[in-house]
């Protein structure tokens, strides 16, 4: 995949609805790039980005533009180095009540920011919850 304006860098993910990937813009800031391979079509992707981008919460991976490749969207969203929670869940075997709270209300935030606009996440995973350096969590996806 070549994307104008992004180096790839690592496939950091990939399923039958698309891949993930660490890259790189011209400036060298680092970002992901999502390519949706079964998403509806161009103005419905674009509507739903927008509404995104509106919920503007910090607890929420951001999304900064979507482009299109090959008539699939890429979205190019902030990068978070700290890895998923489902990766925590595989070294942990529990949380504490007080990690349990610090996970949880950025997510509902997240959640209620979605709802607010219109949006509907659907797959709230593990998988999608994505941790900063710091260990905050963001909801992905």
């Amino acid at each position: 995949m070549e994307v104008p304006g992004y180096t790839l860098d690592v496939l950091l993910g990939a399923n039958p609805a698309g891949e993930v990937w660490r890259a790189r813009t011209d400036a060298g800031e680092v970002v992901a790039l999502k390519r949706l391979t079964a998403a509806a079509d161009e103005e419905v992707v674009r509507r739903a980005a927008q509404r995104w981008q509106a919920a503007a919460t910090p607890y929420a991976v951001r999304l900064r533009e979507v482009e299109f490749v090959d008539d699939d969207p890429v979205l190019v969203l902030d990068f978070f180095g700290g890895g998923c929670l489902a990766d925590v869940l595989d070294r942990r075997e529990r949380f504490g009540a007080g990690e349990i709270v610090t996970l949880g209300v950025p997510l509902a935030e997240a959640l209620a920011a979605a709802h607010a606009v219109g949006l509907v996440h659907g797959n709230v995973s593990a998988a999608n919850v994505l941790l900063t350096e710091g260990g905050m969590a963001l909801l992905a996806d």
